[in-house]
């Protein structure tokens, strides 16, 4: 837009101003205290408006104090904040941009000539973990020091814990083994 100005005060100078007169109670003395500045014409700063508020194009240092030194709410701060970083890191984003766009292209040419290897690695994985679930468990249940139930409660109450969680370790592993038989045509495709 075109450029204008306003008149800005200058820094302030004291002064003491003392007035006598003659009235009909005798000398009377008026003294005025205050202070003066000089105003002088200053262009406005070119400014752009975002989240409800007026902020300088051109000059960081006076955005910066304006974040400080006044009352904007800290969602704001943050918004500019990111924005502001964004605006001044570009390249590396776009550099982060391709970085990811080059690592998803990769994991979906894993997908697509290892996908099965995968799944079956999966599986095998999720069958070794609740296998050592069930085993670890059970042992805890024979071995009653290894109980960890017992910090918490007394010794028949967590002895009846264990034997409850390895009781689910199982159901859960055969659960999942039953599923795993169930389903092995569609996980071999």
């Amino acid at each position: 837009g075109p450029e204008t100005s306003s008149w800005c005060p200058g820094p302030a100078r004291k002064f003491e101003h003392q007035r006598r007169e003659w009235s009909g109670e005798g000398l009377r003395r008026q003294v005025v205290i205050g202070e003066v500045r000089n105003l002088t014409r200053r262009a406005d700063y070119s400014t752009t408006s975002a989240l409800g508020y007026c902020f300088p194009k051109q000059d960081i240092k006076l955005l910066g104090r304006i974040m400080q030194e006044t009352h904007v709410s800290s969602a704001t701060k943050q918004v500019f904040l990111a924005c502001h970083g964004a605006v001044e890191s570009w390249r590396f984003l776009i550099c982060v941009a391709l970085a990811c766009t080059c690592v998803g292209y990769a994991f979906l040419g894993v997908l697509w000539f290892c996908f099965s290897k995968v799944v079956h690695g999966l599986i095998v994985g999720c069958h070794l973990l609740l296998l050592a679930c069930c085993g670890a468990s059970s042992y805890a249940c024979v071995h009653q020091e290894l109980n960890f139930f017992t910090n918490y409660f007394e010794p028949h109450s967590a002895r009846t814990c264990m034997w409850s969680c390895t009781g689910l370790a199982w159901a859960v592993w055969l659960l999942f083994l039953a599923f795993c038989c169930c389903n092995r045509s569609a996980i071999r495709t």
